[in-house]
């Protein structure tokens, strides 16, 4: 007897829940599949594998960026950018100046996520606000 195994159809706007709960996931646009693979194929390893997020005290600008942050965008009191990981020592430690010279308020690093890699498919940039309100976009998950 072969065993073919089973599909469950996961559809949600929560791609952090579609990464954490599947194995494979489709990425859909107005009923169309516009991209397929596993979380960690659709994230790919094109070497910024990285994502910085900084939240800016108010008023704050930033006047010097790191040329290692690329793909950057700045909305508000939030800055977010990738970088390689080789760099990691180097963006910390230029978090860390901004938080000790009363430029920041705190940081984040870690691993690129689904969300950016949702939005840069669907054309949104790579960095921004979820979409929750925006009709026609869902993550099919299975």
């Amino acid at each position: 007897m072969v065993n073919f195994g089973s599909t469950v159809l996961l559809v949600t706007h929560n791609v952090l829940e579609a990464e954490r709960a599947v194995d494979r996931l489709a990425i859909m646009d107005r009923g169309k599949v516009i991209s397929m693979g596993t979380p960690g194929s659709l994230k790919g390893n094109n070497g910024q594998n990285m994502r910085f997020e900084l939240m800016l005290e108010p008023g704050s600008v930033l006047k010097e960026i790191p040329g290692c942050l690329k793909n950057t965008v700045n909305s508000g009191r939030r800055f977010i950018g990738r970088f390689n990981e080789p760099d990691i020592g180097t963006v910390t430690q230029w978090a860390r100046y901004l938080k000790e010279n009363g430029t920041a308020e705190e940081y984040s690093v870690g691993p690129i996520t689904m969300e950016d890699i949702y939005l840069k498919v669907l054309g949104h940039g790579d960095f921004h606000d979820t979409p929750d309100k925006e009709a026609g976009h869902d993550t099919v998950a299975a």
